[in-house]
């Protein structure tokens, strides 16, 4: 798998959430996360569609938040 995989998901997920598509967006948020091909300099992009997720009530938004915090927030300082 590419190195530019996860960044290229979390671009994809935050263009789904400008395109109303915020269930889609969590979910290849998720990908991207779990991938293991995010840098620290990432996170803030995955924290935004994570926050879109919420703020729509979008059902898949836990699952995205337990692998942030997996993944990401020991980095990230959340």
């Amino acid at each position: 798998m590419s190195p530019t995989v996860g960044p290229a998901r979390l671009d994809l997920a935050l263009a789904l959430v400008a395109a109303d598509q915020p269930g889609e967006a969590a979910h290849v948020a998720l990908e991207a996360v779990t991938s293991g091909r995010l840098v620290p300099s990432n996170y803030w992009r995955a924290a935004e569609v994570i926050r879109a997720a919420e703020n729509l009530h979008v059902r898949e938004t836990d699952d995205l938040k337990d692998a942030y915090r997996t993944f990401c927030a020991a980095w990230a300082g959340d």
